[in-house]
């Protein structure tokens, strides 16, 4: 299902530097075709929340046996936590943060900033438009260490997480945007970025983004990357 990149410690500067990395190619084609497949048949459950329509959390999981089987998958946690530098903690089965289903098809269609989400969230693409003019892009604007809004609990950092306060550098403050294909992932450090898909602009220009978050837990020194194989 997923293609994992090798000698991911590698990457952890640059997402270090961004709070954000693109993962280009982390679904494997069968297993992006094998998750759209699911999803299709998740489209009568989801709610239509202001600007996308929604499914989230433990409703999410029970409906989606294969979705809920990637965010529980050690080889991805593993890769989260060998490129953001910390134990990536699992939160609770209840909660929305830990797993969630966004789909944008209509013009206008996007994905707002969400306070108190999961501080490490991954978003894998399972649909996007093919051109950039037509929206559903991901935009962040990468905040300081010792702005970051999210407090105690779920939607912030785990029992021994580093402190925003003497992280030392500044992230960017620039307002960056990416364009992704199907089956690209892109990681972010939620807590210290704004994360949103901006609007869709044509008429057929789907979007499709099923988000995976974890707690941060404890930092780590340096060690071996998960191998790279590709899961079944």
């Amino acid at each position: 299902m997923l293609s994992l990149p090798e000698r991911a410690t590698e990457l952890r500067a640059p997402f270090a530097r961004l709070g954000r990395l693109r993962l280009p190619g982390l679904l494997t084609r069968p297993g992006l075709a094998a998750l759209r497949a699911e999803v299709l048949g998740l489209r009568q459950r989801l709610v239509r929340r202001e600007h996308a329509g929604v499914l989230a959390g433990a409703e999410l999981a029970a409906a989606g046996p294969l979705v809920a089987r990637l965010a529980t998958e050690p080889a991805l946690r593993e890769l989260v936590t060998a490129i953001a530098g910390v134990t990536a903690e699992p939160l609770p089965e209840d909660s929305a943060g830990r797993l969630s289903l966004s789909v944008l098809d209509r013009p206008g269609d996007r994905i707002e900033p969400a306070p108190g989400g999961p501080p490490l969230a991954l978003a894998l693409f399972l649909d996007a438009p093919a051109s950039p003019q037509d929206g559903g892009m991901l935009e962040y604007r990468p905040v300081s260490w010792s702005a970051g809004r999210a407090g105690p609990g779920a939607g912030g950092p785990g029992p021994g997480s580093p402190d925003r306060r003497s992280a030392g550098a500044l992230l960017p403050e620039p307002l960056l945007r990416a364009h992704h294909a199907p089956g690209d992932g892109c990681l972010m450090r939620a807590d210290v970025t704004e994360p949103r898909v901006t609007p869709l602009r044509a008429a057929d220009a789907r979007t499709v983004v099923l988000t995976i978050g974890w707690a941060v837990g404890r930092p780590l020194a340096d060690r071996r990357a998960p191998a790279g194989a590709a899961l079944r």
